[in-house]
């Protein structure tokens, strides 16, 4: 996106408003819709943070003009006799301004709820003033798009809100139609994967019993909004240190995250191991290409499945490297598409997803997502002082992603790193952890991921 902005025509609302569109759902939004409910919303939500001055009627219009050029972050989903179809909504989703409700308020803590995509768009965007700055909250329906869809999305309305403050004319890179009707549709990799190497991957994704923790109260006693939501950020220096560890051995903040995240659960939980049942963690994998940049948000996140018994974990620096190793054939491989064409194929037999579901052949022990760099200024051309994004005064501190869990899961996990800051966040469910468990897993997760990356 190092052309975000350009020297396009001026935008204006009703440039920027796409218009009446229909699209039906591909096999992954279909997959993700039938999961969503009230009980198990498959909401997201993405927590910024800026210290400083700001204008609140031109981060409104901003946040307008962005919207409007997201076709599926302004739909609904109806049905029709040829299936589900998104279906332009009659009002655009605005950004509500609030105010603190006491001292101390933490706005993170409100309960994710459920978005009703047959009645209303998919986004949700709240805003506080607070403590000389604005905490904003963004809780996105994970069927409208995924959280590099989300980012798209904010790379876009700040970029507009820069330069309303600075005026004159708005311009932006136009948003190319044809990638959006294409998003159900994934490359195949070079060379293509084989009928044996896919059953094999297929094979390795299921095989065995998973670990999973016993629920704590009866099934429907707890809804989405009863999630634990927990954030513990790490300091510029602590982030620092962790990445010249990482880099000196050849690692990435994804591989650690995810080595930490088995060895979290192996110390938090020892009552629920079993030597030949396996910790599964389901890791989405962005799947764009330098193509999708211009697409409007959407999905384009595919899955993929670690899966270790809990005597592959007992050493941390072997756990590491194993883990490691498989990502980047998972990424060398494309391997993450696998599982979304797998979709397809069963979306073809009724009944064979919600079978598999039943069967528990695709739930996880847990979920753990690295959104990294959420910012990457240069690619925006957002002004920076002193290494920190500055709109006029207006600084970003951090950004936090909090992802969305399916039926049965009961801990997800996310990495999220800005201004050269990690943030550290888990969503855990009420039907399976107390909040004071909640909060001793995520820092045994940050300690493990600090002291994970050898010296």
């Amino acid at each position: 996106m190092s052309n975000f902005i350009t020297d396009t025509a001026p935008l204006s609302l009703e440039a920027a408003i796409q218009g009446p569109e229909t699209l039906r759902l591909v096999p992954f939004e279909r997959f993700l819709f039938q999961s969503d409910s009230a009980a198990t919303p498959v909401v997201f939500r993405v927590v910024m943070r800026f210290d400083g001055p700001y204008r609140a009627d031109l981060l409104s219009q901003a946040f307008r003009l962005a919207v409007a050029r997201q076709p599926l972050l302004t739909s609904r989903i109806v049905a029709t006799p040829e299936g589900h179809h998104w279906q332009s909504h009659d009002e655009l989703p605005e950004l509500q301004w609030r105010t603190a409700d006491s001292p101390g308020f933490d706005p993170v803590k409100l309960p994710i709820e459920w978005i009703d995509l047959t009645k209303s768009a998919g986004i949700n965007a709240r805003i506080w003033p607070i403590d000389g700055g604005l905490t904003i909250l963004l809780d996105v329906n994970h069927v409208c798009c995924d959280g590099q869809g989300a980012r798209q999305f904010i790379s876009e309305w700040f970029g507009l809100y820069q330069q309303l403050v600075a005026g004159g004319d708005l311009r932006i890179t136009p948003t190319e139609r044809t990638p959006l009707t294409d998003r159900g549709n994934y490359r195949l990799p070079t060379p293509p994967i084989s009928t044996w190497e896919g059953l094999r991957n297929l094979y390795l994704t299921v095989r065995g019993k998973t670990i999973y923790l016993p629920r704590r109260a009866a099934h429907g006693e707890f809804d989405g909004t009863s999630d634990h939501v927990c954030e513990l950020p790490l300091s510029a220096e602590e982030t620092a240190a962790l990445r010249k560890r990482l880099k000196r051995n050849g690692y990435t903040v994804n591989d650690a995250g995810l080595a930490a995240a088995f060895v979290a659960f192996t110390k938090s939980f020892p009552d629920v191991l079993h030597r030949r049942k396996k910790i599964t963690i389901l890791h989405p994998v962005d799947l764009r290409w330098p193509s999708d940049l211009k697409t409007p948000a959407c999905n384009r996140v595919g899955v993929s499945f670690l899966r270790r018994t809990p005597g592959e974990i007992k050493n941390p620096a072997e756990a590491l490297k194993s883990v490691r190793d498989q990502m980047q054939y998972v990424k060398q491989r494309y391997v993450g598409a696998e599982f979304l064409r797998g979709l397809a194929m069963t979306a073809e037999k009724p009944g064979v997803t919600d079978w598999l579901q039943r069967m528990g052949c695709f739930v996880p022990t847990m979920q753990f997502t690295c959104l990294g760099d959420t910012t990457r200024a240069m690619h925006y051309r957002f002004p920076m002082t002193e290494g920190i994004i500055d709109f006029h005064g207006l600084k970003l501190n951090r950004i936090s992603g909090i992802m969305q869990m399916g039926p049965f899961l009961p801990l997800s996990l996310a990495a999220c790193e800005t201004n050269q800051r990690l943030s550290l966040t888990l969503r855990a469910s009420a039907s399976y952890l107390t909040a004071e468990e909640a909060n001793r897993f995520l820092e045994t997760f940050v300690g493990e991921l600090v002291a994970i990356a050898p010296e």
